[in-house]
């Protein structure tokens, strides 16, 4: 095709003269084929039209003309504010394929966004955009997904936030989640124990802390990630003037040695109950940090 006509073609497009059932998309399929720069340039136009199947026409003949300028990534990228769930399903999982690059921030931008709307509905929907946001989430991103992480009115961005997070192993996520051991251990437990080692050096702020319940959290944290960094704290806390504590001290110190030395721990199972924050504390009154009495249960919480 001539130059000629690979215009006139063009200028048929846009003027919306081509008055055939899909006689744009036609056109667009052969411009593809001349891969002339008008081709180029006016595919580069047409991959935001607002016609559906022109649109997508057109990115996929941008990516026979200009495959260096317009790639698999620049195609997904406009395809996750696509109105069609399956096509921007589809885009989330090329992203979640691909290595990251200068587009980052751009990518990191409208996943994000995404999260917003995230609901119990959303079901394993939410799966593709996790995998994606572990791959491509930025400082920006991370600041976000903490701050979504510590909203406790917004329940299902919470739990997406503390799964991306915890999957990425993300450092400045540690200390946010170790201070919500105090009110929401059985949330955050498991995706603390999923970070490893990233979490061992932060480990001294519960077993540190005050509270017996904290320390007992931190050595069930300790037990299951803990190596000889944490082995001193927790052997510490052997002589604690809390009898729970020292148990539990001791069976973390004791996990900690066969899993550095190798051997099989079994299930990780702690010798001593962690209490409720409204419930009675674990040990009844040979606890000897309640004074040898059990906490009143509010009558809210009663049985």
């Amino acid at each position: 095709m001539g130059s000629a006509s690979e215009i006139a073609l063009i200028q048929a497009v846009q003027n919306n003269t081509l008055f055939r059932k899909n006689a744009e998309v036609d056109a667009v399929e052969i411009l593809a084929q001349t891969k002339g720069y008008a081709a180029r340039e006016a595919l580069k136009v047409w991959i935001t039209n607002i016609d559906p199947e022109i649109r997508q026409a057109s990115r996929k003949a941008l990516r026979i003309v200009a495959p260096n300028e317009f790639d698999a990534v620049d195609e997904a990228i406009l395809n996750l504010d696509d109105r069609d769930q399956r096509r921007s399903q589809q885009a989330l999982a090329v992203l979640a394929a691909a290595k990251v690059d200068h587009r980052q921030p751009l990518v990191s931008a409208k996943l994000f966004k995404l999260v917003y709307g995230q609901s119990e509905s959303s079901g394993r929907q939410s799966d593709p955009l996790m995998k994606a946001l572990i791959v491509w989430a930025d400082a920006p991103a991370i600041k976000g997904l903490i701050k979504y992480m510590k909203n406790k009115f917004m329940v299902q961005q919470r739990q997406f936030a503390l799964k991306v997070l915890a999957a990425r192993k993300e450092p400045a996520a540690v200390r946010p989640m170790l201070d919500m051991t105090v009110d929401h251990w059985d949330m955050v437990r498991d995706p603390l124990i999923s970070m490893c080692q990233v979490i061992e050096k932060d480990l001294l702020v519960l077993l540190r802390h005050k509270k017996k319940n904290v320390k007992l959290k931190g050595c069930v944290l300790a037990a299951a990630v803990g190596t000889a960094k944490s082995m001193r704290m927790v052997m510490r806390l052997m002589r604690d003037k809390n009898k729970d504590v020292r148990t539990m001290a001791k069976w973390s110190a004791e996990m900690i040695r066969k899993r550095t030395s190798g051997q099989p721990m079994g299930r990780l199972i702690p010798p001593v109950r962690i209490g409720s924050k409204f419930g009675r504390q674990s040990g009844g009154r040979s606890g000897g940090g309640s004074g040898g009495r059990s906490r009143t249960v509010p009558r809210q919480f009663r049985r």
